[in-house]
C-alpha cells in the first residue's frame, strides 16, 4: 500500500484520487453541517490563518484498507497571543 499523501496536490494527482476526493467532501460537509465555522469579513490589515489537508488511509483489524480519510486542519501555530487570540482552553478529562 503506498504512503498517504502529504499534500494536497499528492492527493488529487494519484491512482486513488476519487477516493480522496470523495474523502474531501464528507470532511467539508461535516464542516457545513456542524457549523463549524462563520464566513465572516476580515478585519482591514488583517489576514485570514491558513488550513491544510491531512490524509490518512484507515485500516480495519486484518490491516486491509478500510477507508481513506481526510481532515481539514487550521494553522494554529501561526496565530500570534494577544492580536489572534487573548485566551486559550483546553479541556482534559
Amino acid at each position: 500500500m503506498p504512503d498517504d499523501p502529504v499534500t494536497h496536490q499528492d492527493a488529487i494527482r494519484r491512482d486513488d484520487a476519487d477516493k480522496w476526493k470523495v474523502a474531501m467532501q464528507e470532511e467539508y460537509d461535516a464542516h457545513v453541517s456542524n457549523e463549524t465555522w462563520t464566513l465572516t469579513e476580515l478585519p482591514k490589515g488583517r489576514k485570514a490563518i491558513r488550513c491544510k489537508w491531512v490524509y490518512r488511509t484507515k485500516l480495519d483489524a486484518d490491516g486491509n484498507l478500510d477507508r481513506h480519510k481526510a481532515r481539514l486542519v487550521i494553522k494554529g501555530f501561526s496565530q500570534r497571543k494577544g492580536v489572534d487570540y487573548d485566551e486559550t482552553y483546553s479541556p482534559v478529562v
